[in-house]
């Protein structure tokens, strides 16, 4: 009998099962990297072990059965949980000890999982004393799976000549001679392997207090997610047929061509302050490489820290390169190379707070590509990839676009030299669970790290944060560059390098940028008070930026600066109350003006502190965290064109006395800033570092922001707890989510104009109509982009009290047909409020 792992009578495509599962171990050993969590030498016959048995048990005729005839053999046809047990059981027999002595679970739960999420390792796990009563567990799903599994050891037994003479062979080949026990012997041996799983994880969680401060349960956690990761992609690929991609090389002299030619001689004194910082930058990086794996840029907005940090990162993996020692040895499976060239080239994740400033970011990386790299034209994305939840899904290789299967594919597990994405994708994959993010965790291994504005992540989770990537770079061999103008505490200063020079230097920098004056105005205000303050205090020569902290307030505001000061200058509205068209639309709008020397006033929201690269005169901020004041202060006088600019804060409130500030960010950060900014009513950019020091010196050392949420994460990885902990008040991972969801909102598509009917129609023709589930996911994934151009969220309360007509809901998506758009929609100002009593939040 012939065993199929894949098969296709359509296409009469098929492949064997033990070509499938040595291709999927030779291409799990191609990319495992040799590393201080898992060395090569030691783990290669466990991850072999792993490749060649997560499929086992697609030997059973069940899954044949399903798989040839299409017969329906329900839950026989499964195949994780055997394979699971199998590849558990094989590797308990290489004996492994001390820092590997979890191998076995680690390969049973990657194999258990390659179809799904990890979950937590009890789910499917008991006793040997419990599993001699199998009727009597308590976990249904594990009683279930061993029941099926009784039957399908049956069947094996069946055809257990054939199957034994082709493990064999496999195991024999790749592993070692004589560890292969044989279909009978396996099946003897079923409750005691997952016996002993299951005491290897009561030895995980009762020890690692007492050994290493919890360590041995974080290196595991790291072990796990790197072996599982490497199984997931190599088999979605074998089973797609897709081929690694070839790595290029990149030197880092690419950059300084580039600043050549964007920026031939310095003509303002703030180029040649940005010259400084770059080659501060860069002599740091060449003389203190091997000091530590954690970098610092520490550098006042405008200064250049996007060109510096990537100029960093280039020389960095440049330097990682020609230090490190060569290996070299026999081939593995299918000519695998002992040494991947992924341990030659250090991928660069190049990671930011929000999708809304990777493009500016990813453009300025790709025209330096463009001009400097020959070879990036025909492998654009192998150089190159834009990675977030909207971004579009292309490949090209050797100047040929791949199918959006493949293409997909080589996004989703991060195939590219440099990656440019968000934070969420970093963060969730890092503190993973779900099989999607997972799949590039085993890219993070060697890489180097760019992380800009990092005191955007949410401060309780700081002390997971720090751990985890200190972890990283001690267990998986990253590098980590910080880039900010606001040095949060998340790392201590002796546990990182500064780039940017010694304490004294910085503070010269930060005193070279002095082209801001931030004032307090302490005294409470309505929009209606603040909207005559600020007629008072405009001067027609000057642009303005107003920042608010809720779309309900910026409304007002806009709305009232309409009624009183029309006609003294372009008034422009910015918010996620407007179509990111719309919004896009504007900002080049804004650009030209301000470009031209024109006036402007900008009414916004926090939407402008996301990396909005415009240069006013002055901008006036509502009360928020000082980091988030920083942000906006770095909009003011950005390129020094004018002698100061100026960002007053003020406080403003409802008309029944509350501040709309904590409404958004809570009372503590807003106290917090309060009386911080009581103390510093009037200071000079110089200075902002020693405000931001104390600022996040009250909030961390004062232990006034709670750890609760770093803790409880810890706690989750350390026990492996990813998802359906069995024991009430235990944390998951799952639970993890680095950008708050806001309640009761509902995404609404806007059909306001040509462009968009197209988009939808298209969208309900390829998306919504389509039947085959693969299918439909492969025309939204081309497609989403486009559509995300006219969407907005609102309030499920504005969407009732509006009863907008025509609107229709489509899942979770409504629509508002063009026919009615005008009704309920404005380009000037977005959505039209039912009612602006409720408070309405940013979503960036």
């Amino acid at each position: 009998m012939d065993f199929y792992s894949h098969f296709d009578q359509e296409t009469n495509y098929h492949k064997y099962l033990n070509d499938h599962l040595a291709e999927v171990a030779g291409q799990m050993m191609t990319n495992l990297q040799d590393l201080p969590a898992l060395s090569w030498e030691i783990v290669k016959p466990a991850v072999t072990v792993i490749g060649l048995g997560h499929d086992f048990g697609k030997y059973t005729t069940f899954f044949q059965d399903y798989l040839v005839k299409r017969k329906n053999c329900g839950a026989l046809s499964y195949h994780g949980f055997i394979s699971a047990v199998w590849t558990a059981s094989h590797l308990l027999e290489l004996q492994y000890s001390d820092q590997y002595r979890y191998i076995p679970l680690i390969g049973y739960m990657a194999v258990l999982h390659h179809h799904g999420n990890l979950t937590h390792p009890l789910n499917f796990l008991a006793s040997e004393r419990s599993l001699q009563q199998v009727a009597t567990l308590c976990k249904d799903n594990l009683r279930n799976r061993l029941e099926i599994m009784n039957r399908q050891l049956d069947d094996l037994q069946k055809n257990s000549i054939v199957i034994d003479k082709e493990m064999k062979y496999l195991m024999d080949t790749y592993v070692k001679p004589g560890i292969y026990m044989g279909v009978s012997a396996f099946a003897e041996k079923v409750h005691k392997t997952i016996g002993k799983l299951f005491f290897l994880y009561d030895d995980l969680i009762m020890g690692e207090d007492s050994v290493d401060d919890g360590h041995v349960g974080y290196l595991t956690y790291l072990q796990l997610l790197y072996i599982y990761s490497l199984l997931i992609d190599a088999d979605k690929k074998n089973a797609a047929g897709l081929e690694e991609v070839k790595r290029f090389a990149l030197n880092y002299s690419i950059v300084e061509k580039y600043r050549k030619v964007a920026y031939p001689s310095p003509k303002k004194q703030v180029d040649f302050h940005r010259n400084e910082v770059y080659q501060r930058v860069m002599e740091n990086m060449e003389q203190r490489f091997r000091d530590s794996k954690i970098f610092t840029i520490t550098a006042p907005t405008g200064s250049g820290k996007t060109i510096s940090g990537f100029a960093a990162a280039l020389k960095l993996r440049e330097l990682i390169k020609s230090t490190k020692s060569k290996l070299s040895g026999g081939a593995g499976i299918s000519g695998a190379e002992v040494l991947s060239k992924a341990d030659q080239e250090s991928r660069i994740i190049y990671s930011l707070p929000f999708t809304s400033i990777i493009d500016q970011n990813y453009d300025v990386l790709k025209e330096m590509l463009e001009q400097n790299v020959p070879a990036y034209k025909d492998n654009k994305d192998a150089f190159l990839m834009k990675h977030h939840h909207l971004s579009e899904v292309n490949y090209k290789i050797d100047g040929e676009n791949i199918s959006l299967d493949h293409a997909l594919l080589n996004v989703e597990a991060w195939n590219s030299e440099i990656i440019v994405t968000t934070f969420v994708q970093l963060f969730h994959t890092v503190f993973g669970y779900t099989n999607k993010m997972l799949k590039k965790f085993h890219r993070l291994a060697g890489s180097i790290i760019l992380m800009d504005e990092v005191q955007s992540i949410p401060a309780e989770y700081w002390g997971a944060v720090r751990q985890l990537l200190k972890l990283m770079t001690e267990y998986l061999d990253c590098r980590i560059i910080l880039m900010t103008a606001t040095k949060p505490l998340i790392f201590e200063d002796n546990e990182s390098i500064e780039l940017a020079g010694n304490s004294e230097e910085i503070t010269k920098l930060f005193k070279a940028f002095d082209r801001v004056t931030l004032r307090y105005y302490g005294e409470n205000q309505t929009i209606d008070e603040f909207v005559r303050y600020f007629g008072s205090c405009y001067d027609p020569n000057k642009s303005y930026l107003l920042v608010m902290n809720t779309i309900k307030s910026s409304l007002e505001l806009f709305t009232n600066l309409k009624q009183n000061l029309e006609g003294i200058a372009p008034i422009f509205y910015l918010s996620t109350n407007v179509t990111p068209k719309d919004r896009h639309k504007k900002l080049n709008q804004i650009k030209e003006k301000l470009k031209n020397r024109e006036k402007v006033i900008i009414v916004s929201t926090q939407v402008v502190e996301a990396g909005v690269d415009i240069d006013v005169d002055e901008v006036f901020r509502d009360l928020a965290p000082i980091d988030s004041i920083i942000q906006c202060a770095g909009r003011c006088n950005r390129n020094k064109m004018r002698s100061r600019g100026t960002i007053e804060v003020v406080n403003l409130m409802t008309d029944n006395g509350q501040d709309y500030a904590s409404k958004v960010y809570g009372p503590l950060l807003i106290n917090e800033a309060r009386d911080l900014l009581k103390k510093y009513p009037c200071i000079d950019e110089k200075d902002f570092g020693q405000m931001v020091s104390n600022y996040f010196i009250n909030l961390v050392r004062g232990k006034r922001l709670s750890s609760k949420k770093s803790l409880d994460l810890l706690d989750a990885v350390k026990n492996l707890s990813f998802n359906g902990s069995p024991s009430a008040g235990c944390g998951n991972i799952s639970e993890f989510c680095l950008i708050r969801e806001l309640p009761f909102y509902v995404d609404v598509f806007i059909e306001q104009d040509e462009e968009a009917q197209a988009v939808w129609d298209d969208y309900e023709t390829t998306v919504l109509s389509e039947h085959d589930p693969l299918v439909r996911r492969k025309n939204y994934m081309q497609i989403k982009a486009k559509l995300a151009r006219y969407i907005i969220s609102i309030p499920e309360r504005d969407r009732q009290e509006s009863n907008i007509l025509g609107l229709q809901a489509y899942g979770r998506l409504y629509r508002l047909p063009n026919e009615y758009w005008k009704s309920y929609y404005d380009s000037e100002t977005g959505f039209k409020r039912a009612s602006l009593r409720a408070e309405t939040f940013e979503i960036l």
